[in-house]
Parts: C-alpha cells; structure tokens; sequence
C-alpha cells in the first residue's frame, strides 16, 4: 500500500513493517503471507490461481532468484505457486528451536555468502517475525554492526520479535561484528 504525501510516494511497508520489507537491493523478509511482491513483482490474484489450476501459465516478474523458507511442516501452510525462475530453498525448524535454528541459520548464511551480483533472496518463516527476521539480523551484524542492525530491522520491520529461545544466539551476535566472527561461531557449535 502506498500513499502521496506532498508530491513523494511513501510504500507502508517500508514506513511501518507490515507485510513483507526490503530490507536491501537484493534482501526482503516476511511471513508466508507476504511473499507475492517479491516472488511475482505484484500480488497474487484469484484470476492467477484460477489459471495455474487450469494447466495455463501465467507472467510474472520476480524480483528475487533465491527464497529460503524457514517455515516449519504444518497442515495450514499456505501453498505458495514458485516460478521457476527461483530457486526454493525449505530449511524447515520450529520457532524457539536454538539448536535446530543455529544449524539451519548456518547452512543458510553459507547460501547467502555464496551469492552473486544478480541474486535477491527472499528470508521467510510463518509470520515474518523471528525465525527470518533473526538470521536477518545475523547478515545485517556482519554488515553494519549490531547496534545499528537492530535498530535498523526494528524500524524497517515494526513487528521484528525473536523467540525468547534465541536470546543466547542475539547475545552473540552483539559481540559480532565481521566475517571472521564466523569462526567463533563454528567452534561454539
């Protein structure tokens, strides 16, 4: 949603957190209702899911090559049509989880280490708020330190609220400040 205010567009989302936030040129994080923008360059309509259930295609244009889920198997997960134009990544782990989180966060730092160029990521779990939005956290330490990541996330995603269990991994991530902190972390696995 978007609004003018004295000839300037503001985009909500960036204002205040709701739905999905692009965080960088190339990163965007949100919850599994969020995903439309980044994954078809507009929302996801009736007509489009009507088509795809009759064998039509449809045009779409992503503006991210690579999503990594971290939304955990359940029931009630929305069924997300992915173009074949992006690479799906499910790391599956439930919220609160810090064991399963710190492995699967490092397995997904390496894909993001690994980028190019021309990648943009897309950061998911359920709702947007801690799973994805703490590895966020993570990339953004490493970039900027974590004093201004937090406040950064906190103000470009309003609803940023990691499980009380990851405390121990936000605690380490205050004292980490550069890729050679990866080390560190490795060895404290």
């Amino acid at each position: 949603m978007s609004f003018n205010l004295y000839d300037n567009i503001y985009d909500l989302a960036d204002v205040y957190g709701i739905g999905i936030t692009r965080i960088s040129d190339w990163l965007w994080v949100g919850g599994e209702d969020d995903v439309d923008v980044p994954l078809y360059g507009r929302d996801f309509t009736f007509q489009d899911k009507k088509a795809l259930m009759e064998g039509k295609t449809i045009e779409v244009q992503p503006k991210v090559n690579i999503w990594i889920d971290f939304r955990d198997s359940r029931q009630d997960n929305r069924k997300i049509y992915i173009p074949s134009s992006v690479t799906y990544i499910s790391i599956p782990f439930r919220d609160g989880d810090l064991e399963r989180a710190k492995s699967s966060w490092k397995v997904a730092k390496r894909l993001v280490d690994a980028r190019t160029q021309e990648d943009g990521f897309l950061i998911t779990c359920h709702e947007g708020k801690s799973r994805s939005a703490t590895f966020v956290l993570w990339l953004l330490s490493e970039e900027q330190g974590f004093d201004e990541a937090w406040n950064r996330l906190k103000r470009k995603r309003y609803g940023f609220k990691p499980d009380k269990a990851f405390k121990p991994f936000i605690e380490y991530l205050k004292t980490y400040e550069t890729k050679q902190s990866e080390i560190d972390f490795q060895k404290n696995r």
